[in-house]
């Protein structure tokens, strides 16, 4: 269950920034793995900001802090910053260019790691090929390694390289009606045997 709250505020020059606080609580329930998983609280503060740089560019960006405790497991606690930046230019009445770069963090429970540190770089153009028809690419490249190993258990050292690829079709049929159709690859290659 959770709850979030938040702050906006919108210049007439249409930049932004929000501020989040974001509070969850998980329950396991009749889980086989009483000993690696616990019941938590986790937390958020988030700052966004969007940024018209000029009439083609438009900047945006966020930093936030979690924070997640564990009831029974104060071993598996974790917390850190996260952290986003990006930027889409209108390159011309029918492209548009977007990239940015994204430093994650998340939960990850195994018997040798609590959390996941990472980042990942993507770019994303787009092209209106038709009045009512939108082509989009995202490619994406990144890395995340495994921390925060619970009591009793050595660290891991896993590390992850990330590689994605989609590629989506958009038509709004109608002004309520919108259809999209998308594909995608994953590729995720570790330094340890058996994940890849």
């Amino acid at each position: 269950t959770g709850a979030e709250i938040g702050l906006a505020y919108k210049m007439t020059s249409n930049n932004q920034w929000t501020y989040r606080l974001s509070q969850k609580q998980g329950r396991y329930r009749q889980t086989a793995l009483p000993a690696v998983l616990s019941d938590f609280t986790e937390r958020e503060h988030a700052l966004d900001l969007s940024w018209a740089a000029s009439g083609r560019l438009r900047l945006q960006g966020q930093v936030a802090y979690l924070d997640r405790s564990h009831d029974t497991r104060p071993d598996r606690d974790w917390s850190g910053w996260a952290a986003r930046v990006g930027a889409q230019w209108d390159l011309t009445g029918k492209t548009q260019l977007g990239a940015g770069f994204v430093r994650e963090l998340g939960t990850y429970q195994s018997a040798q790691a609590n959390y996941f540190e990472g980042y990942r770089l993507y770019l994303a153009p787009q092209w209106q090929a038709a009045p009512k028809t939108v082509l989009r690419l995202r490619v994406e490249e990144g890395e995340r390694a495994y921390k925060g190993a619970p009591a009793g258990a050595l660290k891991s050292g896993r590390r992850d390289r990330l590689q994605g690829l989609a590629l989506e079709w958009q038509w709004q049929a109608l002004r309520a009606l919108s259809l999209g159709l998308r594909a995608q690859r994953a590729a995720r290659r570790s330094n340890q045997a058996g994940v890849n």
